[in-house]
């Protein structure tokens, strides 16, 4: 159970960070790679990183094996610490990660897609919206105060209702309690906090593009 919790904590931090990984070419897809991204799925070779030591906690409870698993994932997350301190990130690129978080959110975790063995996507999505209002609250010098007051309250507004499922001890309950109501809540609030962050991309008249690893071209 401890070491469920950890995983949870640790999957949690990474989190707040993700869309930034993202900017390092394939990085999160070795990091942070699901089992369905795979014919083979959980049985293939390419599947590491976070969901493999999900998947060996939660589900096959396999704790030597996940020992293993977390060793390599620590050479990869040292790996990603040295190339994060030596990479300049501009403001563009604050601008679309901060959207991006919610694009995820949207796609996979409010479906309960993500986190399938631990089932803790809402410790995922309070991760991501912490990171995106992080990103924002850096960039506020740049942006007007018409245009941030709606972006802050749409934050309050899903913080509250996420807010709802957290425990005493500081955790987030199980996907499974999500109430299909908060569900749809949250849904309207981050498609809209979406449309503010692209919209804010062009009020601050940005170029905002992303570098690719010249394998990804």
């Amino acid at each position: 159970m401890d070491a469920q919790n950890d995983y949870v904590k640790a999957h949690q931090h990474y989190e707040m960070i993700r869309p930034i990984v993202g900017l390092f070419g394939h990085t999160d897809r070795v990091i942070n790679a699901r089992a369905d991204y795979f014919l083979k799925g959980e049985r293939d070779y390419r599947f590491k990183g976070f969901h493999l030591i999900e998947y060996l906690l939660f589900k096959t409870k396999d704790t030597p094996a996940a020992l293993d698993a977390i060793d390599e994932l620590l050479m990869l997350i040292t790996d990603l610490k040295q190339r994060v301190e030596k990479e300049h990130i501009e403001i563009p690129k604050l601008v679309q990660s901060s959207a991006d978080y919610l694009e995820m959110i949207l796609e996979v975790k409010l479906n309960g897609q993500e986190s399938i063995y631990s089932h803790s996507d809402l410790s995922d999505m309070a991760a991501n919206i912490l990171g995106s209002q992080t990103i924002i609250d850096e960039i506020e010098p740049f942006i007007s105060p018409q245009t941030l007051k709606p972006i802050v309250k749409n934050y309050q507004k899903i913080n509250q209702i996420l807010n709802q499922y957290a425990t005493e001890q500081g955790h987030f309950r199980s996907y499974e309690k999500l109430a299909s109501y908060d569900k749809k809540k949250l849904y309207s609030l981050l498609s809209n906090q979406a449309y503010l962050l692209a919209t804010l991309r062009s009020n601050l008249n940005l170029d905002v593009y992303y570098k690719y690893e010249a394998e990804a071209l």
